[in-house]
């Protein structure tokens, strides 16, 4: 248990201390429940957190200096956020001071900030900080031999082979102390190139004999040895990413290997030896001991004591160069050479810097930083290597003259260690690092060598005459490196001249404007790094020669001021404002240059604008263009410069009046410029000038006042126009500049920028998604610059924005509507690709695609919280006091205001309950739901008040009750199912919001008048709902306001159908949720006393509730089968008996919803017939009524009689356009057209209708076509009992298949959906019947009329199309027929017809077919036998009627695939003469026949004459067969031509027409 008596009382009342503190009951709470499960390892986790924090918290407490307590409270924080993951609490968010944010410090503009900030942090891994710093700290070293050495510590990137540092340097003596005094340094500019792959080395250097011990040589003291610089050890670490994270946190200490060699040669590559564990590595038991800490750009201006440090600079300069910063280093790296000329091998290099005469230029020379200068370097001293690897860098410092005229001298000796034998120079070379105006390059430079001898003349080398008698070492070379990073000393020719140029060309502007125009063509390495100080000598130039430069000055300005390809624009301002800032420190007479430059560039950039569409030079216009940011920005700053040194007020006043007089040409001239179409080159130009447009009003603010740069900013939107493409974008941009800017500071400049800024986003909002977002943003920071002032000091009528900001609810309403209307069609689209991928499973996803599409999803729900907080945060600000003013202001015209008001509210609904609008952050979500309760509540009275007559305001009372009541009973809200105590402890906080809100839903019901009945069927689902709140109260406010409605509806009307109807629809819901039990104990028990009560609603009241239990347990059976999706058929039955009921109950508008369920059952299924079928029923109960409303129905929006009817008619078409049922989509077609053209008027749709309706005619003589196959289901035994089976014991279905099914598929459907049960061809004996296993009899069956039934042969004309006859056949099917042939004899005839009987059974659904259900119950079944004559007629018909069809098909054919078409002719004609004509013959046509059957004689003529018939059928099949046939096909042909001669030989003496009967 947490002890209380730990936590003293604190001294200061910080809010993380605050947050502690109240913490603790908490966690307190948290360890009793742990302590229950027997969490003990959760538990000792816990505890070790929370001790932290206790010892922090008394820190924190005692500490006085800001930077440690910051440090603690940082530490405080993540230990606190440890806490809340292992408490399981939900995610919390903090200010940028690191407290809590909560809806106390926190408004919602801020919530949504810090909510939004941490979700992109979520969405997409954040970047890290870029790193800039390195802090080293040495800490101690273990020495292995006694002699001084030098640690140097370095920088070095392995994958480069390339040190990023210059080293830094560390002395100790022979006894282990410090010789250095500092012990720090930081490591400079390093990016993220540096840090891949990147090793921290030190390199131990000895400073002793050649060879450690010196035994040969006899000397008096050591001193008198001469000592040297000698490779001996080696350490490193490894800066790997978790190391530079680890590090960024905090100062971390390491502890680093030493290393020795067995051969000096070793020494250059020892990192790559030792990684790669060479032998000759010796890793030794010394160790050194460091600190690192990473210092990014902001933690190094933060700490002061960071100046202090020694910086070891990176040898390559930053990529962004200030004017302002001093870079100043050359380093020399003395890499390798070769000496065969030397014999003892151990070779010495001594390097100095010296003046043209020869003389050495002192204290230059740095071996590393945190060292003293020296004036000459001496090397390290391999031994016995005549080629060394030296690798060693030391830094020059020296200034631009001396620069120009020095040389690096080196000397090299042979060293022989031995104090009776100096060191012996054998060789001598020289570098200058400009040579004849050649600059020195940077690189490898390998060093010419001269043999040294005692005769030499120090000097001969300065002098070339001698030199070129001096003997050069062929053999011998000296490789080095050259590196300079200065922003002092150029290296390219054209600057070194032009920063000359008063020497060289003062009095030539000719060669002046030459060598300026080459400045044009640097690189960017070559002029960066000088940007200030060649503007500085451009604007001179300008001064002294004026015109004559001016044109070449400024195309270079152009140059200069455009940012390099690696150097964003963003990035570039701040250079560029570091040169003004530093040149407008101090007015002198020596800047005098700056007075004249304003009036040059004006020129320049007018003559650029005038000719922009005629120019010479394209490409330097569109630079002109892009830099016109900064060249106005340099003329302000030059007139203000100007301005400084004037001292006369008349004067300073006359010289601004000319200068705004110049500015606003320059501006007429660019805003002109905008009007310019073509070529296509000036359009990107016009773009780069409008994107630097915001910098040029910030300059212009400087010498106007901001009406005047408003006029300039309509000016320009208006030359600009709309639909002008990359334009656009750029406008929006400069208005979304402005908006957060500097022209938005005052309050002043706020009241001439808010209305140009609302006149323009509302031109350009909904071009786009980019568009609508900006618009967002600006509105976003309208509302913040005024936040500081408004409704502080005004009131909404006083202040002078009002106007404005009444126009930005309906602003910002069309926009949250229009991103939610794209946001919902993405998802359906999504939707639909995801049906499309199920139905094609070996489709590849394009994992690009989807990351675009959840972009796509996730920006736009970003955009949506942003325009609900700014919606949410206007009217948070307004007063109470306020509201009828801002109606007022809005509009005067009352039912404008209601539509606002209505507007209002369904924003208000849409913000609790979409989910792309809620923040998964509690208090930001609680936050939206006070501030609703608070808009509710602040426009009651005026709702009272000025818009009481329902009947005019029927709509805007509806949303108003709606609001509340979905409000209430948002789950959130729900402080009964609250678990968590964090939770808990917010809604505390907060208060239950849920009385305040039934208050007021009950006291403005009781206000209104009687025409409230008008609200029913608008509110009353929602007030009913109430009653599944928890809270007695809110069931006694629901019941009564809800008993109210069947008062007032049965006084007027003398029944309540609509109520009835609102109320199975909660019921249908409640049932749906499973909260039937809680909604039945409330509501049928207190509604019975309530209707008890009442004398006049008695009798009705409890019929009512009677009707609506018998609903329920309908409905209840259709949810209990929606939980099994395999039983479709099932669920769609009960829907059709529900109907049914309902229907008889004329509960028309109920019987709506039950359609619409069997409608989505259907084509969640790809059921598109009965989906067609349900909505064309649907669409019968409704007329076309434009006043009549319906409510919101799943997808359906609410809306009238005549569009629902509309909506699901082109519903209904496009589910039969997708079952091919093109006849019943023509016959919907039609009732819409006859709606367009007699009642709405709509004649485009009209003309779409029809040309729809033309389409599905052309459909329906398609050849081929099929219809839908149907088979007959019988269920026996009583397996079938249970209620799964919904009862279908000894039942017979007919079940609709698809067009293609086959008996046998369609039984492994049911195999599965049945399992253990028996399937059976045969009827069922009564054994099966009483039987307790599940058998089920299966057959096929074809549609048939009811006039074959009753014998009435001629049904169509033989004219009609067999496409209309097999339709009609197949629409609206009353009955079914299943034949079965038998023989009534057990012994076979051998003529298989003459005892050949069909038992004949028609089945009669409860329905007809196609309905809105596949499975119809069988109530009437009618059998009957035919004998066996009447079988052979039936059959010979049936053949004929195939005969038929394929000639008719046929004859429409050219020659092609004929093979059927032969096999059909050939089985029939072959199948004749062999056996089938004689046994017809022997069976019914042999003489005595009508004698022995007298009944018979009516189908002996039936069968002669279908004989007879399928004769011509056959000759006509013939005919049109030969037509087709080929030359592989004739003889067939041929031979069925005979043969069917021979077939009417035999057959025609039998068919005489000759009877005797």
């Amino acid at each position: 248990m947490l002890d209380n008596d730990a936590i003293h009382p604190f001294s200061q009342a910080d809010q993380i201390i605050i947050e502690l503190d109240n913490s603790i009951p908490i966690w307190q709470n948290f360890i009793q429940k742990m302590n229950k499960l027997k969490k003990t390892q959760l538990i000792t986790q816990f505890f070790k957190i929370v001790k932290q924090i206790l010892i922090l918290r008394k820190q924190f407490l005692n500490l006085n200096l800001i930077e440690e307590k910051l440090l603690v409270r940082k530490n405080l924080v993540e230990l606190l956020t440890k806490i809340n993951q292992i408490m399981g609490n939900s995610e919390q968010f903090r200010t940028d001071n690191q407290n809590l944010a909560t809806e106390e410090n926190q408004n919602i503009f801020q919530l949504c900030q810090i909510y939004q900030r941490s979700q992109t942090e979520k969405l997409q891994s954040k970047p890290k900080e870029e790193l800039n710093h390195i802090l080293l700290k040495f800490e101690s070293a273990q020495i292995p031999v006694k002699e001084n050495f030098e640690l140097y510590f370095s920088l070095f990137n392995l994958s480069t082979n390339k040190m990023i540092s210059e080293d830094f340097g560390v002395f100790l003596s022979d006894e282990g102390t410090l010789i250095s005094h500092r012990l720090q340094t930081i490591f400079l500019d390093l990016d993220s190139n540096d840090t891949q792959d990147l090793y921290l080395v030190c390199q131990f250097i000895r400073k002793g004999p050649l060879v450690f011990k010196e035994k040969k040589v006899k000397v008096k003291s050591m001193k008198e040895i001469p000592f040297y610089r000698r490779p001996f050890g080696f350490s490193f670490l490894q800066i790997t990413s978790n190391i530079l994270n680890q590090c960024l946190k905090n100062l971390t200490s390491f502890t680093l290997d030493v290393y020795t060699f067995a051969i000096d040669a070793l020494f250059p590559d020892a990192l790559k030896l030792i990684l790669n564990n060479d032998p000759r590595i010796e890793k030794k038991p010394q160790n050194i001991k460091i600190s690192l800490r990473v210092l990014t750009q902001q933690m190094m201006l933060e700490n002061p004591e960071n100046e202090s440090i020694v910086k070891t600079n990176n040898m390559r300069l930053p990529r962004i160069i200030f004017p302002t910063s001093n870079f100043n280093n050359i380093f020399i790296t003395t890499i390798n050479g070769d000496f065969p000329s030397c014999k003892s091998k151990n070779i010495l290099i001594k390097t100095t810097v010296r003046q043209e005469k020869g003389q050495v230029i002192q204290n230059c020379i740095f071996a590393g930083n945190g060292l003293s200068s020296m004036n000459e370097f001496s090397s390290l001293v391999y031994y016995h290597k005549a080629n060394p690897q030296f690798n060693e860098t030391f830094r020059v410092n020296m200034s631009f003259e001396q620069f120009s005229k020095a040389h690096i001298f080196f000397e090299l000796f042979n060293c022989v260690g031995n104090p009776k034998t100096p060191d012996k120079k054998f060789a001598y070379g020289f570098l200058y690092f400009n040579e004849k105006e050649k600059i020195l390059q940077q690189g490898n430079h390998k060093i010419t060598l001269y043999k040294f001898h005692q005769k030499t003349d120090p000097k001969v080398y300065l002098k070339p005459q001698l030199l070129l008698k001096e003997k050069v070492l062929q053999k011998d070379e000296l490789t080095i490196n050259f590196n300079i990073c200065s922003t002092i000393i150029p290296q390219n020719t054209i600057l070194m001249n032009f920063f000359n140029w008063r020497l060289l060309y003062a009095d030539n502007p000719r060669k002046l404007n030459d060598l300026i125009h080459l400045i044009k063509n640097m690189e960017r390495d070559d002029y960066f790094p000088f940007i200030g100080r060649i503007l500085d000598n451009l604007f001179q130039v300008l001064h002294q020669h004026g015109k004559d430069c001016a044109s070449e000055i400024f195309k270079a300005f152009i140059f200069l001021v455009s940012p390099p390809m690696d150097i964003q624009q963003e990035e570039f301002y701040p250079i560029i404002e570091d040169y003004l800032n530093s040149r407008m420190k101090t007015i002198s007479k020596e800047q005098e240059y700056f007075n004249s430059l304003h009036g040059y560039f004006v020129e320049c950039l007018r003559q650029n604008f005038q000719l922009l569409q005629n120019s010479e030079d394209p490409s330097f216009n569109r630079s002109a263009m892009k830099g016109l940011g900064f060249a106005v920005q340099f003329i302000v700053f030059s007139m203000t410069h100007e301005l400084k040194t004037k001292n006369e007020q008349n004067e300073i006043q006359e010289t601004l009046k000319n200068d705004r007089n110049s500015l606003s040409q320059l501006m007429d001239d660019l805003f002109a410029s905008f009007l310019i179409m073509e070529p296509q080159w000036v359009i990107g130009a016009q773009t780069f000038a409008l994107k630097n447009c915001y910098s040029v009003f910030v300059e212009l603010d400087k010498l106007f006042d901001i009406y005047q740069i408003c006029k300039f900013i309509n000016q320009l939107f208006q030359n600009i126009g709309s639909g002008r493409g990359t334009l656009d974008a750029a406008k929006i941009s400069l208005l979304n500049d402005i908006s957060k800017g500097i022209l938005m500071e005052t309050a002043k400049k706020r009241k001439a920028t808010i209305p140009l800024l609302f006149q323009h986003i509302q031109k350009i909002m909904y071009l786009g998604q980019s568009e609508l977002e900006k618009s967002t943003e600006i509105i976003y920071n309208i509302l913040n610059s005024i936040e500081a002032y408004k409704y502080k000091t005004d009131t909404f009528s006083t202040y002078s924005g009002a106007l404005e900001l009444t126009k930005l609810p309906q602003l910002l309403i069309k926009a949250i509507r229009h991103n939610l209307a794209e946001i919902q069609a993405h998802e359906n689209e999504g939707q639909d690709e995801k049906t499309n991928e199920n139905k094609s499973p070996n489709q590849d996803k394009n994992e690009d695609n989807l990351e675009e599409e959840d972009h796509f999803i996730y920006s736009r729900k970003d955009l949506q919280i942003r325009l609900v907080s700014i919606f949410l945060s206007f009217f948070q600000r307004l007063k109470p006091t306020e509201v009828q003013q801002f109606l007022a202001i809005y509009s005067k015209n009352e039912m404008r205001q209601a539509n606002l008001l209505i507007d209002v509210f369904q924003i208000l609904k849409h913000i609790i309950t979409e989910s792309t609008v809620l923040p998964s952050w509690e208090i930001m979500e609680l936050q939206y739901y006070s501030i609703t309760l608070k808009i509710a509540r602040q426009f009651t009275s005026v709702l009272q008040r000025c818009f009481q007559d329902i009947r005019i305001y029927r709509d805007l009372w509806s949303e108003y009750f709606n609001l509340l009541s979905l409000l209430i009973q948002t789950p959130k809200l729900q402080i009964e199912a609250l678990s968590q105590d964090n939770l808990i402890d917010l809604f505390q906080r907060f208060g239950d919001m849920r009385f305040e809100i039934a208050h007021i839903i009950q006291k403005n019901w009781d206000l209104l008048n009687p025409e409230k009945i008008q609200l029913i069927s608008s509110i009353s689902t929602n007030i009913l709902s109430l009653i599944l709140l928890e809270k007695s109260f809110f069931q006694s406010v629901s019941l009564d306001i809800y008993f109210s409605m069947i008062e007032i509806e049965f006084d007027k009307t003398g029944e309540f159908k609509t109520i009835e109807f609102h109320t199975l629809s909660v019921l249908d819901d409640v049932i749906e949720n499973g909260a039937y039990p809680k909604f039945e104990a409330r509501f049928f028990t207190e509604m019975s006393k309530k209707f008890a009560q009442n004398i006049k609603l008695k009798e009705k009241g409890f019929q009512f509730l009677e009707t609506m239990k018998r609903i329920i347990s309908k409905i209840s059976l259709i949810k209990k089968f929606q939980a099994n999706p395999e039983f479709e058929d099932e669920r769609l039955e009960l829907i059709a008996e529900l109907v049914e009921y309902l229907r008889n109950q004329k509960q028309y508008l109920m019987i709506l919803r039950y359609l619409h369920m069997a409608y989505n059952l259907n084509i969640s299924k790809n059921n598109y017939l009965e989906a067609g079928f349900s909505l064309n029923d649907y669409s019968e109960l409704l007329d076309w009524d434009s006043q009549k409303q319906l409510p919101e129905e799943f997808e359906f929006p609410a809306e009238s009689f005549e569009k629902r009817k509309e909506r699901v008619l082109k519903l209904s078409i496009d589910s039969f356009e997708k079952a091919q049922n093109w006849e019943k989509a023509v016959e919907l077609t039609r009732k819409l057209k006859d709606f367009y053209e007699k009642i709405n008027y709509d004649f485009n749709s009209y003309c779409l209708t029809l040309s729809k309706e033309i389409e599905y005619i052309s459909q329906i003589p398609t050849p081929g076509r099929t219809f839908p196959k149907y088979f007959r289901i019988g269920f026996y035994g009583k397996g079938f009992e249970d209620e799964k089976y919904f009862n279908c014991k000894n039942k017979e279905y007919i079940y609709r298949a698809d067009h293609f099914d086959l008996l046998s598929g369609f039984v492994e459907k049911l195999q599965e959906k049945y399992p253990s049960t028996q399937i059976t061809s045969k009827d069922p004996t009564q054994e099966i019947i009483d039987s307790d296993g599940k058998y089920i009899q299966v057959a096929a069956i074809n549609p048939v009329f009811l006039e074959e039934i009753e014998g009435n042969e001629n049904i169509f004309d033989e004219e009609i199309p067999d496409f209309i006859s097999n339709y009609r056949k197949n629409s609206n099917i009353q009955v079914f027929l299943h034949s079965t042939p038998f023989r009534k004899n057990d012994t076979k005839s051998e003529n298989e017809f003459k005892d050949l009987w069909l038992k004949k059974v028609y089945l009669y659904p409860k329905e007809k077919l196609p309905t809105f259900r596949r499975r119809v119950e069988v109530i009437k079944k009618l059998v009957v036998e035919t004998t066996p004559i009447e079988t052979a007629i039936i059959s010979i018909e049936k053949k004929n009627q195939e005969i038929n069809e394929a000639n008719k098909l046929y004859s429409k054919m050219s020659q092609q695939q004929t093979s059927p078409f032969s096999m059909l002719l050939q089985g029939v004609i072959n199948a004749a003469v062999n056996g089938g004509v004689m046994n017809y013959k022997e069976a019914f046509l042999y003489d005595n026949y009508i004698h022995e059957n007298p009944s018979h004689a009516s189908f002996l003529i039936k069968l002669k004459n279908a004989l007879r018939k399928q004769l011509n059928i056959l000759e006509k099949g013939l005919k049109i067969h030969e037509k087709l046939v080929t030359v592989q096909t004739k003889p067939l042909h041929l031979k069925l031509s005979k043969s069917l001669m021979k077939l009417k030989r035999l057959l025609l003496p039998y068919l005489s027409s000759k009877d005797e009967f």
